[in-house]
């Protein structure tokens, strides 16, 4: 019996890319180099909440309201929206070998309908066309089944629910299909291709391979905005190493230096030569030799002078103690 081949993987947020580097990195999850902004983090935060409280009988909004400034009574949105409410519903489509997944925020099944509703936390209340398309792919799978669904925008700020359209029929399914199958030929035929970056002011701002990409020094900071996102994400960063740092050190202490990567990581042996520096400049005096021969440059230049003249090596000790860090895997001896 043949193995059937593994179905690739598509996505709304992976298909709306436009950049072929960006593309490649994010279908062969290659580590990301820059962590989401505060405003992505916050995001996440409200869709956790809204799933929380939307999916409960009860509908309390005050820890929505108490998180974040509502302009408007989200109670009163969801009012007249009837039916049984499921958040963060997986969506699976199947085209041929492909698979397009996503998560819906809030759909509300009625008998032969569906709501789909897609929530929004940005100050913007401008309807994109992505935003459209979106919403679109995410009816697929039931119009296939012959229901009538009915999408919408959920701004959070704003407490308002925009319905953007009805969508019902072999038409509409054939129409959103086709608009799909060539969005995920578009990526297909980009993955043939050797990755070269698409410069974009918007995209490249919340790429999260942008540090090694080749077009990156082209962004620079011109703004007080820009310095200080960028210096939230360098704290945010620091402060992950920091706590990375600890863990790999309580690890390594125990189980021994790790090898990842053709790196090492881990204590390793450290040498440190401490001079008597009282002895050390009799002796110079003594022979009239110049100062400057060994304490203008280190102790490297102390040792090559001990050669020359064997008593300086009396004047100093070596002490051996340890150094966390990282080297190469051919440094063995470390």
């Amino acid at each position: 019996m043949k193995r059937q081949r593994k179905r690739r993987r598509f996505s709304f947020s992976l298909l709306n890319l436009n950049c072929p580097r960006r593309i490649h990195k994010t279908m062969t999850r290659d580590r990301i180099e820059v962590f989401p902004a505060e405003e992505t983090d916050e995001g996440r935060k409200i869709h956790t909440l809204l799933a929380e409280i939307l999916s409960s009988e009860k509908r309390d909004f005050s820890k929505l309201t108490s998180s974040m400034k509502i302009y408007g009574d989200p109670e009163k949105t969801f009012s007249k929206t009837k039916g049984r409410y499921t958040t963060e519903t997986k969506i699976r489509i199947f085209i041929g070998d492909k698979k397009f997944t996503t998560i819906s925020d809030l759909l509300v099944t009625r008998r032969g309908e569906r709501d789909i509703i897609d929530h929004k936390t940005s100050f913007s209340q401008d309807v994109l066309p992505s935003y459209r398309e979106q919403l679109q792919y995410y009816a697929l799978p039931f119009l296939r089944k012959g229901l009538k669904v009915k999408v919408g925008i959920h701004f959070v700020r704003y407490a308002r629910l925009e319905w953007i359209e009805i969508l019902q029929g072999l038409d509409d399914y054939a129409r959103i299909a086709n608009l799909l199958s060539e969005k995920i030929e578009k990526v297909e035929n980009i993955l043939k291709e050797k990755p070269k970056p698409e410069p974009s002011n918007f995209e490249c701002k919340y790429c999260p391979y942008v540090i090694s990409c080749p077009s990156s020094p082209e962004f620079t900071i011109t703004k007080q905005e820009e310095a200080a996102n960028l210096a939230g994400e360098y704290l945010k960063l620091r402060s992950m190493v920091k706590k990375a740092e600890e863990l790999l050190r309580i690890w390594v202490s125990q189980k021994g230096i790790l090898q990842v990567n053709g790196s090492r990581i881990g204590f390793f042996r450290s040498e440190k030569t401490v001079i008597d520096q009282e002895y050390t400049l009799k002796y110079l005096n003594h022979y009239n030799i110049p100062i400057a021969e060994i304490f203008s440059a280190n102790t490297n230049k102390f040792r090559k002078l001990a050669r020359q003249y064997e008593e300086l090596a009396n004047f100093a000790e070596i002490q051996i103690s340890t150094r966390w860090g990282v080297t190469s895997a051919d440094n063995e001896d470390d």
